[in-house]
């Protein structure tokens, strides 16, 4: 069972990124690398790849951690995992909150640019070539829903690197228009019970679920 989670703090959270200037370097470096790799190679896009707004993102990430009572301080405790990280700039955000920061992504062109921009900009976030749909997500899926997180033709990334979606405390993914109930019961199915999901639907439309415990 998922909970919803308000976000209450997300002006405060804005301007605190804002203030950061390595953050905004990272954050501003990484839009315009995204965009800039789609101009210069636009016969690669891909159906399976959205860019969000990534001062957005950083803004939810750490709006979430104080909604789930994870001071600043305390963010580094924490395992993130984002479920399909394209460029990297929610992963490197994540990094630079001081979480424990993994981005699983299938195509290996992308997890190339991510793995660059990281290192120009020295920031410590991890990137797994794979499917970040557990082997058994399929079974969710509905008819109606779109199919476009199904159709990756990418190794299970779990089974190649010995782990399991257990083992994060907070996800984040950006999901297809109408694949965000299939993402959410993928969550629920696989992730552990007090983990955290946060969605991004658009812009300034982010939603935080925890994962009920079985009492």
């Amino acid at each position: 069972m998922l909970v919803p989670i308000a976000l209450d703090r997300w002006d405060e959270a804005e301007e605190y990124v804002a203030s950061r200037p390595r953050w905004m370097s990272f954050l501003d470096a990484a839009q315009e690398y995204a965009q800039s790799y789609w101009d210069r190679y636009p016969s690669r896009r891909s159906v399976q790849l959205t860019t969000c707004n990534y001062r957005e993102a950083a803004a939810g990430l750490l709006s979430a951690g104080w909604a789930i009572g994870e001071p600043l301080t305390r963010l580094s405790g924490l395992r993130f995992v984002e479920w399909g990280c394209g460029f990297g700039g929610v992963t490197g955000a994540a990094a630079l909150l001081g979480m424990q920061a993994v981005g699983i992504e299938a195509q290996d062109f992308l997890c190339r640019q991510a793995a660059r921009l990281w290192q120009d900009h020295a920031v410590a976030a991890t990137v797994w070539s794979g499917n970040f749909l557990p082997r058994g997500a399929e079974n969710l899926w509905l008819p109606h829903e779109p199919r476009v997180a199904l159709d990756v033709s990418a190794p299970d990334v779990y089974e190649k690197t010995g782990t399991s979606p257990q083992d994060f405390d907070l996800f984040f993914a950006y999901p297809w228009p109408g694949e965000e109930r299939f993402i959410e019961r993928v969550f629920d199915e696989f992730a552990r019970g007090g983990a955290y999901l946060l969605l991004y639907r658009g812009p300034y439309h982010l939603e935080l679920w925890r994962k009920g415990t079985t009492q």
